[in-house]
């Protein structure tokens, strides 16, 4: 099964959170369940939420579990990535990869909504590079990074090491 724990670490760059560490309020037992229903389930809303019923645990841990376990469907959704995606609405609204336009967010607080509309994204652009949700996501988060005070254009995401440089990553 999952190693929480050490996801919780790698997601919060090495700081346990001590809400999920405090195991009175996250019995193993229970985390255990919770866990391994949440991956028999195929509703995607219904699986963030019960993962989301882990103390301490919201929608930007869940998507970095859902991503351990299935890199090639699941990216993780950080403010890096959404303002990525953010400097190319147009583009994204008028390929048809995007339902909505994603807002400026100063930190990582999301919702089930905004996770989901952030997989349905990275996904659409990943089956157009033929290439996975989770490079799609590493690209995005890399180039804020590099590029956070500056507005730039998809042609200029191919650049990003995480992403096959010979195609646009929404090139038809």
């Amino acid at each position: 099964m999952l190693d929480l724990k050490a996801i919780v670490e790698w997601k919060r760059l090495k700081r346990v959170n001590p809400r999920i560490k405090n195991e009175t309020r996250n019995p193993p037992a229970d985390v255990e369940r919770l866990l391994k229903f949440a991956f028999t389930v195929q509703d995607e809303r219904l699986k963030i939420e019960v993962l989301d019923l882990i103390h301490g645990v919201g929608p930007a841990l869940v998507s970095a579990i859902l991503t351990f376990t299935n890199p090639e469907h699941y990216g993780v959704i950080d403010y890096h990535a959404w303002n990525a995606l953010r400097s190319f609405n147009q583009d994204l609204l008028r390929k048809g990869l995007a339902r909505k336009r994603f807002r400026f967010k100063k930190h990582g607080s999301f919702t089930a909504s905004e996770l989901l509309d952030y997989l349905d994204v990275i996904r659409g652009i990943a089956q157009r590079r033929n290439t996975s949700a989770r490079n799609v996501d590493k690209a995005l988060f890399t180039y804020d990074k590099v590029n956070r005070t500056k507005e730039w254009t998809l042609a200029e995401l191919s650049h990003v090491p995480m992403v096959d440089s010979k195609k646009n990553v929404l090139s038809s």
